[in-house]
């Protein structure tokens, strides 16, 4: 399995996490024993979650999620493992979100 295969099920996973946790804020420390991986790069996806505005680091360990990151249900880009698609790149526009609206 490719670097690629390992951050793509990785990032699968987290987000998974966070949306069955169904929390406003999640200890980054729970997420890391949860996700079974290293702290490292579990913050390799999280900033690139909290580039897209999906969440937003509040101090150390504690990450505040966005309502936005729900919307993953509804565009369904993890599909099952027969009919799996790249999950990079993926249209902006499939996500819905103004990733560029800094108001």
């Amino acid at each position: 399995m490719g670097k690629k295969n390992i951050l793509q099920n990785l990032t699968k996973r987290i987000i998974e996490y966070i949306l069955s946790t169904k929390k406003k804020k999640i200890n980054i420390n729970d997420l890391t024993k949860n996700i079974n991986s290293s702290k490292r790069r579990i913050y390799d996806v999280l900033n690139i979650l909290e580039g897209l505005n999906l969440i937003n680091k509040i101090s150390l360990n504690f990450i505040k999620i966005e309502e936005k990151i729900f919307d993953i249900y509804n565009i369904n880009i993890f599909k099952n493992e027969e009919n799996e698609r790249e999950i990079s790149p993926i249209p902006i526009q499939e996500f819905n979100l103004n990733i560029f609206n800094y108001n």
